[in-house]
C-alpha cells in the first residue's frame, strides 16, 4: 500500500552554501551533486529545431534555416541527441523521430555510404561520403536497438561501416572522406573524426558482439592516446586536432602534428570515454577538462571554439558536459559549480521561440558565415543539437541513477544546485534569487516513492509514476510573497 505524502512546512536556516559535498574522517563522500534536466527548456528549443530543421515528409534535417539543402552531418547529430532525449525523458516523440531519421538514413544508402548532402528535391548529392558521419549513425542505430530491441537496422549499419576504408599501416586509422564514384580519398588523421569512428565501432561490437570491433575501436583509442599532448609549457595536456598527412615524395606520405585544438574534441573523446567505460583513461578526460576550464573558459562561464577566441553555445554545453562527469570522477564540488554555470549561461540565452544563439562573437576568429553555409551542417544545426545531446548525456552515466530533478517551468534557470545524500536518501535543492512567482520541478527517483517534503515556502505536490515505472513527485512553489534572496527545500525517498 502507497505511503501519503506529508507537507510539511518550516523555514529553513541553512543557506545553499552549507548544502555543499563534506567528507568525514575516513573520506567517505556524504552525498553528490545530482545535474538538474530543464526540460522545459529543452522542450522549446527541440520544437524550434523540429520546425525550422525537420521536415515532416521524410524526416530529413536541412542543413540551415535558409533550408536549401539537406545535411547528412545535421541529420546524424539531430539523430544522436534524439537518442539521448529518450533515455532522459521517456518521451516517446524523440524516439519517433530517432526511427524516422533512420528511415531516411536508409533510404539514401549508395553503393559506398551515405553522401554528405542533397538538394531538397534529390537531383543534386555531393557524391562525398565523411566516414566518421557512419560512426554517429552506427550509434543512432545501437542506442535504437538498445531502448527497443528492433535489429531491423542493426546488419544494414554494419555493412555501412565495413566500408570505410582502413589506412594500410599500423596507426590504426581510417580514410575520413572518399568519393562515391572515384578514387579520391581524404586521409587527414583528426582525432575528432576518429572519435566518431570509435564509438561507430563500439556501437557494432555492442550490437553484435564480435571481437573483430572490439579490436577495431581499441586500435582507434591507441592512436587517439598519441594525440594526447602536453600544452602550454607541459602545464596542461588536451587532445589535439592532428596528426594529418600530406604527399611526401614519391610514394610516401609525411605526417604533420597539427598543434591546435578545439572544445569539440575534448568532449568527443571524453565522451567515447565514458561510453566505453575505459575507466584507464578516465584521468585524461579529468586532464582535458582543465585545459577547456583554464584555456576555453570565458567569465561569463561560456567556452571559446578554440581557446578563448569566439564563444560558441554548443560548445559550452559540451564542455559543461565533460565537466559534470569530471565531478562525479573526482568529487569536488568546484567542478559541479563550473558545470552548472556554464549550463545556466546558455540556457538564459534562450529566445521566445525557442531558439538559442548559436555563436557569440569576441575575437572574430571564426568565419561563421562559412560554417552555417556548410551544406552538410556544420553550423546552427550543430550547435542546438550539441547543446540537446549534452543537457541530455551528462547526467546519463558514471554513477547510479538514484535520482534527477527537472525544472518545469519556462524562464530562466532557477535551480542553483542539487545535493543528494545517499545515505540519508535525501535530495535537497537551492534555488536562485532571480525566480518567477511560481515555479515547478519534478522529481524522479527509481529507489523508492517519496514519503516527505520539507519546504520554506507554500507548496503543492502530487505524485505518480513515468511509464518505465519511476515514480517521480511534482512539485509548484510559489515565491510570490517571499523576502528571502534564496530558497532550499529538501525530499525523502523510501
Amino acid at each position: 500500500m502507497r505511503k501519503s505524502f506529508e507537507n510539511r512546512v518550516f523555514v529553513c536556516s541553512q543557506t545553499p552554501e552549507k548544502l555543499k559535498v563534506t567528507k568525514r574522517g575516513d573520506d567517505t563522500v556524504m552525498g553528490y551533486h545530482v545535474m538538474p534536466l530543464f526540460v522545459s527548456h529543452l522542450k522549446k528549443l527541440y520544437q524550434y529545431i523540429d520546425v525550422m530543421f525537420r521536415r515532416k515528409d521524410d524526416g530529413a534535417t536541412f542543413n540551415n534555416s535558409k533550408r536549401e539543402t539537406l545535411g547528412f552531418f545535421g541529420h546524424v547529430k539531430l539523430m544522436e541527441a534524439q537518442a539521448f532525449l529518450f533515455e532522459a525523458t521517456r518521451d516517446e516523440m524523440y524516439l519517433t523521430h530517432l526511427k524516422e531519421g533512420i528511415e531516411f538514413c536508409r533510404k539514401r544508402t549508395v553503393k559506398r555510404g551515405i553522401e554528405d548532402w542533397w538538394s531538397v528535391d534529390f537531383n543534386r548529392s555531393s557524391g562525398w561520403v565523411e566516414s566518421n558521419h557512419l560512426g554517429i549513425l552506427a550509434l543512432s542505430v545501437y542506442r535504437y536497438w538498445h531502448i527497443t530491441g528492433d535489429s531491423t537496422y542493426n546488419s544494414w549499419v554494419e555493412k555501412l561501416m565495413l566500408q570505410i576504408p582502413k589506412n594500410r599501416d599500423e596507426t590504426g586509422t581510417y580514410k575520413i572522406g572518399y568519393g562515391t564514384r572515384g578514387r579520391q580519398t581524404d586521409d587527414r588523421r583528426y582525432l575528432a573524426d576518429h572519435a566518431e569512428l570509435l564509438i561507430g565501432f563500439y556501437s557494432l561490437w555492442k550490437l553484435t558482439g564480435r571481437e573483430e570491433y572490439r579490436k577495431r575501436y581499441k586500435e582507434i583509442f591507441l592512436f587517439l592516446d598519441k594525440g594526447f599532448r602536453a600544452l602550454g609549457g607541459g602545464r596542461r595536456h588536451a587532445w589535439v586536432v592532428g596528426p594529418y598527412s600530406i604527399p611526401y615524395g614519391e610514394g610516401t606520405r609525411k605526417e604533420i602534428c597539427n598543434k591546435s585544438h578545439t572544445t569539440y574534441s575534448q568532449f568527443f573523446i571524453s565522451r567515447d570515454i565514458v561510453l566505453t567505460e575505459d575507466k584507464e583513461r578516465y584521468d585524461k578526460l579529468v586532464q582535458s577538462t582543465d585545459w577547456i576550464l583554464q584555456e576555453a573558459r570565458f567569465k561569463d562561464g561560456l567556452i571559446g571554439y578554440n581557446r578563448k577566441d569566439d564563444k560558441m553555445l554548443g560548445w559550452s554545453i559540451y564542455a559543461a558536459c565533460q565537466t559534470y562527469w569530471t565531478y562525479l570522477l573526482s568529487r569536488r564540488d568546484d567542478y559541479f559549480l563550473e558545470a552548472i554555470e556554464t549550463i545556466q549561461a546558455v540556457l538564459t540565452k534562450q529566445q521566445a521561440n525557442g531558439c538559442i544563439p548559436p555563436f557569440i562573437p569576441h575575437s572574430h576568429a571564426i568565419d561563421w558565415t562559412s560554417m552555417e553555409k556548410n551544406a552538410a551542417g556544420l553550423g546552427e544545426i550543430w550547435q542546438l543539437t550539441a547543446i540537446l545531446e549534452g543537457l541530455s548525456l551528462c547526467d546519463l552515466h558514471l554513477k547510479p541513477q538514484a535520482v534527477s530533478v527537472w525544472q518545469l517551468h519556462e524562464g530562466d534557470p532557477s535551480i542553483k544546485d542539487v545535493l543528494y545524500e545517499e545515505d540519508k536518501r535525501t535530495l535537497h535543492i537551492a534555488l536562485t534569487g532571480e525566480h518567477s512567482e511560481t515555479e515547478s520541478y519534478r522529481i524522479i527517483s527509481p529507489g523508492g516513492q517519496f514519503v516527505r517534503f520539507v519546504c520554506s515556502l507554500p507548496t503543492k505536490i502530487k505524485h505518480g509514476y513515468l511509464s518505465d515505472g519511476r515514480p517521480f513527485i511534482d512539485i509548484l512553489i510559489s515565491r510570490e510573497q517571499q523576502e528571502e534572496t534564496f530558497c532550499t527545500f529538501s525530499v525523502i525517498h523510501e
